[in-house]
């Protein structure tokens, strides 16, 4: 049989085998072609088992729980992976095994059913689809040999025989590809059917190459059973790109009817009012537009996490399209949705009497509880704790069975404290809280009903414990609970009282610590419980805390991101008309932008703010113009309104702002063409390098490659002589007029005409960001070379051909010729170096640079030529040798300094590199050559002992100032965690005069101190006894950041008294600064233990008159 014949059997075989779940074969609205729903996905190569450490992890990262924690050597795109690991046999394999793993619903199946299409595609080959379930047969895998022969071959028995030989034939000639998919489905322990599969992968059948899908717990019960195969890892879709791109393919898939043969369509008047609605629903109407305007909302943040699944963003289309194009009003609704829908999906493989499932979902619920409330990590669950609660996992009767067999539980390693004990995970964090939720009847379980205004005994208060934030709002969100239970629980947290208030300031601070907590928890509820009669008055509440005293702000503003959006802008626009004080508009546009709506009352508001004010006004409220203009940006795109308001103010008479608006404007209006006049003048007529820069950049941004704006910078060129617009102009071209030829022509003739340096600098490097590959530049260059014997000329043309002519044979055979005939050794190097790069490996260009190091006298030609060297030839150790020497045989300080530059540049944290910055530091007597080795050596030397010495040392005998702060920023980074450091930190925010340099060492306790006691002690003093506003709050700030949980108390025993001091309250910043510290230990501390650290054993004092 022909080979093309063979291609024909097995394209049939895959038609008629290959089918996607019956997700999308249930009903004909929902039926979806595989290939139209395809998204590529990313894979990584993994080397060795994951062990889950006991972090803890956000429910809003639940999906990072699958994640590889071992080591990636390569991340592929999709298209990467076909051609280099399959189509160009690149990697260990060479492309002939392969195993996909990846969690359930990762979408392997369809990337196999992909490859399986793409070899028949690229005639790579034979592709044979093999569905390892089908396979198994009373516990036993049928041999692939047996199948392949007297099951796949799409003959009768007596034809097979004769096809057979010939079928074989086609394996040992290598055209065959095997392509097992579901080796979790084989009904065997994990590692005997691993084992099976390798012993079977011999003989003619070993001779194929061999593509296999598998989840991971069956990859992991043994990863040597397959030691010959490279497994990638499939990781999730990337948002928004590939998560649109699905929903697109899903709601409006390309369909043709002329070339699809289906007739035309009907007349209107014709059809059915529901198949005209269905028109209406497509393009820019459809339901997957208003889909993906509604995940991109900021409270659909944790949807956002769950639905990067494959799977999981299939249900989430599945339930949009049956529900009619609207998302559940709570969470707990979406995933009641999900688990119907995942239900539906297994039924076929698992079908489930309703009972069975109901004692499931307790079940599932009860194990999510007790996970949550146990000390362990979140979402860890050990198999012994499982076991414990639904039963054995091989018990095919137990509730641990049956949850595997679903994929409500899946295993993802093992325990990194226990390497033979198992940790599974449910389907995705969400779904545990979810469960939880399901199981928790009662309110008095978050937050005990006896509590007064102290903490009930032994209880454990949930509504302040993290990990319980999430389960609330689903409890909350719950159908079945009564509406009664939900306004009783939010008036308790509205009215909570936690005994801590005696510091209370009327109009600032109302309320005690953790009443604002329970208070902000209220304001998420709200959220998820629509119907809550509180709900205008919390909101109400939270923004104007928002808007208010800033110990708090910053946690009220992040809650109002959890209120209901109506309710929340509603009071926004009503506190924006009860006030003419322009701080409070500047934070209502503020919180616009956060919310980030496109709301007609919020946009009004916004354009509104820019029309109210106008000429002189704009000029003394720019910062207010600017706000509002980038909170426009954000939430009205292609809003009338918005551009109108927008397009007002580019009359400002502040450039800055006449920049802002314009840049806001081409935004939410591409293409505006008043927007990019308003910016080419601003190009045309400003003198200030930041307008003209900020300018040609919004330029850039709104509109790349608009001819309009390169003609306005290539104009600029050639009508000025103005050597800094030049410059300007020719920077802005690089960033800007990419492959357009006006743009490079005229940058060219800047290059040759022009004789000031820098200019013809800036050309340079521009052409290098423009013309990549451009001949006609490349020709240019090459002219140069030839035609000027101007050195200057020579060098910036070979640099620049460095960087545009990649592989180019005429500007490598002209940079060979300079080379040879150049005895100028800066052109030398530029050509050298330029020739190493555009034709890696080039013997020539590394022979030049060794010659120069050999032959010259000037010390920083070797430097150049030693650095250019490494660039071009990194393994060639001549070039640290020769920088190393030079350093060590120059007395001239200047020498010295940049060739230890270099060697940082060439030797980043290698010991030659710090022992020269060492050596520097500790022997130069310039004080600008020790700033920089103290600058240099904390670049690249993190936690070396000889770097972090040297410092300390240099503190002893050095009272420069600049000396200092350097020092103390350098050990600020690469100190972490030493006491020596710490200790050197700590004497200079506490004994320094002046200001720069306590500050500077205060930020770097910050960054290296992370709960080190004498830090914090130190911190503590410093900040109840400065008397400098600034030293003290950066001192708040790096005690706020260092600051651990078991010296919390002492902390807060040490602060508190300074909330109630009289006369030292609201005038003074430095309650603020205490109550910030004690605002996080309260929102790290358990209630009850803060509550006993507040409120100390009395103790009896001494009457004076016994004393």
């Amino acid at each position: 049989m022909s080979l093309k014949k063979w291609q024909d059997i097995c394209r049939e075989m895959l038609n008629n085998q290959l089918t996607s779940n019956s997700l999308f074969h249930d009903d004909e609205e929902a039926k979806k072609h595989r290939e139209q729903i395809y998204v590529p996905l990313a894979l990584v190569e993994r080397k060795k088992s994951e062990k889950r450490q006991q972090d803890g992890l956000s429910p809003e990262q639940g999906t990072k729980l699958y994640e590889p924690q071992y080591e990636e050597k390569h991340r592929f795109t999709h298209n990467t992976f076909l051609k280099e690991i399959l189509q160009q046999k690149q990697g260990k394999s060479q492309g002939k095994r392969i195993s996909l793993i990846g969690e359930p619903g990762a979408g392997k199946t369809t990337l196999l059913q992909t490859i399986a299409n793409w070899i028949l595609e690229q005639k790579l080959g034979l592709p044979v689809w093999v569905s390892l379930a089908d396979l198994t047969h009373g516990g036993n895998l049928r041999t692939f040999e047996d199948y392949l022969l007297n099951s796949w071959l799409p003959f009768s028995p007596d034809k097979r025989q004769k096809v057979g030989e010939n079928f074989t034939e086609q394996f040992e000639r290598g055209r065959m590809w095997l392509l097992l998919d579901g080796v979790d489905e084989i009904a065997t322990s994990g590692s005997q059917t691993l084992q099976n599969i390798s012993r079977q992968l011999s003989g003619w059948v070993g001779k194929a190459r061999v593509v296999l899908t598998c989840r991971l717990n069956v990859w992991q019960a043994d990863v040597n059973a397959l030691s010959e195969f490279e497994t990638f890892r499939l990781l999730d879709f990337d948002y928004p790109q590939q998560v649109h791109q699905f929903i697109d393919n899903w709601f409006d898939p390309p369909q043709p009817p002329l070339v699809r043969g289906e007739q035309e369509d009907p007349q209107p008047s014709e059809r059915g009012e529901q198949e005209q609605q269905q028109d209406f629903v497509r393009g820019e109407n459809s339901k997957g537009d208003r889909l993906k305007e509604e995940l991109g909302k900021e409270e659909k943040a944790r949807v956002r996490d769950l639905v990067q699944n494959p799977l999981r963003l299939a249900l989430l289309c599945r339930s949009w399209q049956l529900y009619e194009g609207s998302l559940p009003e709570t969470k707990a609704e979406l995933y009641g949705q999900f688990v119907e829908q995942f239900y539906r999906w297994k039924s076929v493989l698992f079908p489930i009497k309703e009972s069975k499932r109901r004692e499931l979902n307790l079940a599932l619920g009860s194990l999510a509880k007790d996970d949550i409330d146990s000390s362990g990590s979140r979402f860890r669950l050990r198999q012994d704790f499982i076991v414990e609660r639904l039963g054995d996992a091989d018990d095919e009767n137990s509730l641990f069975y049956l949850a595997l067999q679903i994929g409500w539980l899946n295993n993802v390693g093992v325990a990194a404290e226990s390497p033979t004990k198992k940790v599974y995970a449910f389907f995705h964090a969400t779904f545990e809280e979810y469960f939880a939720a399901l199981v928790i009847d009662d309110w008095d379980f978050f937050l005990p009903r006896e509590h007064k205004d102290k903490p009930v005994k032994g209880i454990h208060y949930r509504i302040f414990e993290p990990q319980w934030k999430q389960v609330i709002l689903l409890w909350l969100g719950r159908e079945y609970v009564e509406e009664e239970e939900k306004e009783g629980f939010i008036k308790a947290l509205t009215e909570f009282k936690d005994g801590c208030g005696i510091f209370l300031i009327p109009g600032i601070v109302d309320r005690g610590f953790y009443e604002y907590r329970a208070y902000f928890l209220a304001a998420a509820g709200v959220g998820e419980f629509s119907k809550c009669s509180q709900t205008d008055k919390i909101v109400q509440e939270v923004v104007f805390w928002g808007n208010g005293f800033s110990g708090i702000e910053t946690e009220a503003q992040a809650a109002l991101l959890e209120t209901p959006r109506k309710n929340t802008i509603n009071t926004l626009v009503k506190l924006f008309w009860s006030t003419s004080y322009c701080l409070t508009h500047e934070l209502v546009a503020v919180n616009l932008g956060k919310i980030g709506t496109v709301n007609e009352k919020a946009i009004d508001i916004l354009v509104r703010l820019l029309e109210s004010t106008s000429g002189d006004s704009l000029d003394r409220d720019d910062y207010t113009c600017w706000e509002t203009a980038k909170t426009l940006e954000e939430t009205a795109v292609g809003n009338e309104k918005a551009i109108d308001g927008l397009v007002h103010l580019l009359g400002s008479t502040s450039r800055n702002t006449r920049r802002q608006a314009a840049h806001s404007l081409g935004k939410i209006d591409p293409g505006n063409e008043k927007a990019i006049d308003t910016l080419v003048q601003l190009l045309e007529s400003t003198a200030n390098d930041y307008t003209f820069t900020r300018a040609a950049e919004s330029l850039g941004e709104i509109n790349p490659g608009n001819e309009k704006v390169i003609d306005a910078l290539v104009q600029l060129l050639e009508s000025t002589s103005d050597s800094h617009t030049h410059r300007q102009a020719a920077e802005s071209l690089g960033k800007i007029a990419t492959g357009n030829q006006k743009a490079i022509d005229c940058l060219m003739q800047l290059l040759e005409s022009t004789s000031e340096y820098l200019i013809r600098r800036e050309a340079e490097e521009s052409l290098g960001k423009i013309a990549t590959g451009n001949q006609k530049a490349i020709d240019g260059l090459i002219h140069l070379l030839r035609s000027t014997s101007d050195e200057m000329t020579h060098s910036l043309a070979a640099s620049s051909l460095g960087k545009i002519g990649m592989g180019n044979q005429k500007a490598i055979d002209d940079l060979m010729l300079l080379l040879k005939f150049t005895s100028d050794e800066g052109t030398r190097i530029k050509a050298a170096s330029s020739l190493g790069k555009i034709d890696s490996g080039n013997q020539k260009a590394i022979d030049s640079l060794m010659q120069l190091l050999e032959s010259t006298s000037d010390d920083l030609i070797r430097k150049e030529a030693a650095e250019n060297l490494w660039e071009i030839d990194p393994d060639n150790q001549k070039a640290v040798d020769c920088l190393v020497h030079l350093f060590e045989s120059t007395s001239d300080d200047l020498i010295r300094r940049v060739v230890a530059y270099s060697l940082e540049k060439i030797d980043s944290g290698g010991e030659k590199a710090i022992n020269a910055l060492v050596q520097l530091l500790e022997s130069s007597p310039n004080d600008f050559t020790r700033h920089q080795a103290a600058y240099r050596l904390g670049e690249i030397g993190t936690e070396n002992e000889k770097a972090i010495n040297a410092l300390v040392n240099l503190l002893e005998f050095t009272y420069d100032d600049e000396t200092l702060w350097r020092v103390a920023d350098s050990l600020g980074k690469i100190g972490m965690g030493n006491q020596k450091a710490i200790d050197a930190l700590v004497h200079l925010f506490g004994s320094t005069s002046g200001e720069k340099t306590p500050m500077r060492a205060l930020e770097s306790i910050k960054k290296i101190g992370m709960g080190n006691q004498k830090a914090i002690d130190a911190l503590v003093h410093f900040l109840k006894s400065t008397s400098d506003s600034h030293t003290r709050w950066q001192a708040a700030e790096s005690l706020e950041k260092i600051l651990a949980e078991e010296q919390m108390v002492g902390v807060l025993a040490s602060l508190k008294d300074w909330l109630s001091a009289k006369g030292d309250r609201d005038s003074s910043d430095r309650f603020k600064e205490c109550y910030k510290i004690i605002w996080k230990c309260a929102q790290t501390l358990p209630y009850p233990e803060f509550y006993q650290a507040w409120h100390p054993p009395f103790r009896l004092k001494t009457p004076r008159w016994l004393s």
